[in-house]
């Protein structure tokens, strides 16, 4: 591997996310070297084939902790173990995984006096980025609701199938409640994926929200799911209440299965968010829609190399576990750096137009 000066940077996990993050790393000015892991010997040689001279090998986890100042982790599972070893051995660590789980090193990264991202990816991740953006301008922010639709890959859609399971959250004046009504609503997301079917939905999004906008009143998040997978969903979810963690066990393999089949076809789809915000701006109240359209597993890879460049270079505020949009002063740059790579996302203003949210002299 060729030397440059720079930033040495590590990605474990090489599917779907983990390979364009590598790629966008690999890319970076910034960056001196990527070191390469993946359990999957043929994804590891074909990430260091395509990735070229400054990529190199790694022979396990512990060989990528050694010596870089920033690892991304894009596994399927086990994020949180590995995090705890990056952390530990004096790394910033990127996860593409939004699990409550990684939360809890909140601690162990301010000891280490290390940024733990969490839920770098496209929704969450580039989700909350374009939140702050939209909202920049208003005085007080009344209510968001956040709606997203694709997955990054194989682990992204298991991920995303579990939180289905789990009990949805909203965040109401200061703490949050559960969501008893899962009815399936009509939601708008931009062209040309249109208005779609949500569900309510568990996982990360809300309490990120509530992170990048503290203040915020209401904060409720939705996915677009199709009815064979609603269906399932809802089989699955009794099955583990009625028979406990044994089930559980096995809902997991069925949905491991379920999500291994259609590997090409969720590695091209195209996805997209929406976030539609109840806002007052000069004694108004007005509601403003925006949102992006990508392939997920490309702009998660984007976001998570870009996170991880600013993590190890001009830093994301105070050591800890936060979401990528926490620390205000790194959002502009953050989204203007992604305009440039080609990760966008625009206001719609309906008759009066689409409005991009970084301006095109950033791009």
């Amino acid at each position: 591997m060729n030397q440059r000066d720079g930033i040495s940077a590590g990605v474990i996990g090489l599917g779907a996310t983990g390979a364009r993050a590598a790629r966008q790393l690999i890319s970076s000015p910034q960056v001196a070297s990527v070191v390469l892991y993946d359990p999957n010997p043929e994804a590891l040689k074909t990430a260091a084939h395509s990735l070229g001279a400054h990529s190199s090998v790694a022979g396990g986890a512990e060989g990528v902790f050694s010596g870089c100042d920033v690892v991304v982790l894009a596994t399927p599972g086990a994020q949180p173990d590995l995090a705890i070893e990056a952390l530990a051995k004096g790394c910033h660590v990127v996860c593409t995984s939004s699990s409550a789980e990684l939360f809890e090193l909140d601690a162990a990264a301010r000891t280490a006096l290390r940024s733990l991202v969490v839920g770098a990816g496209f929704c969450p991740g580039f989700s909350e980025l374009a939140l702050r953006s939209l909202t920049a301008d208003f005085d007080e922010v009344a209510e968001v609701e956040v709606v997203s639709m694709g997955a990054g890959g194989a682990g992204c859609r298991r991920e995303k199938a579990a939180a289905r399971r789990r009990p949805a959250t909203r965040w109401v004046d200061g703490g949050y409640q559960k969501v008893t009504d899962r009815t399936p609503l009509r939601r708008w997301l931009p062209p040309p994926l249109g208005v779609r079917l949500a569900v309510p939905s568990g996982g990360a999004v809300v309490p990120l929200v509530v992170e990048a906008l503290p203040a915020i009143g209401r904060a409720s998040y939705r996915e677009v799911v199709s009815q064979r997978r609603r269906v399932a969903d809802r089989g699955l979810a009794a099955a583990e209440a009625r028979l406990g963690s044994s089930y559980r066990f096995t809902s997991e393999l069925i949905a491991d299965r379920w999500s291994r089949a259609p590997l090409r076809t969720i590695e091209d789809e195209v996805g997209g968010f929406a976030v539609e915000v109840t806002a007052k701006s000069g004694g108004q109240s007005e509601v403003t829609l925006a949102g992006a359209i990508d392939r997920p597993a490309v702009a998660a890879g984007t976001v998570a190399a870009v996170a991880a460049i600013r993590a190890a270079g001009e830093g994301l505020g105070s050591p800890g576990a936060h979401g990528v949009a926490w620390h205000g002063p790194a959002v502009a740059p953050m989204m203007a750096e992604l305009w440039r790579r080609g990760v966008r996302a625009a206001r719609f203003d309906g008759d009066n137009g689409v409005h991009p949210l970084v301006p095109l002299e950033n791009g």
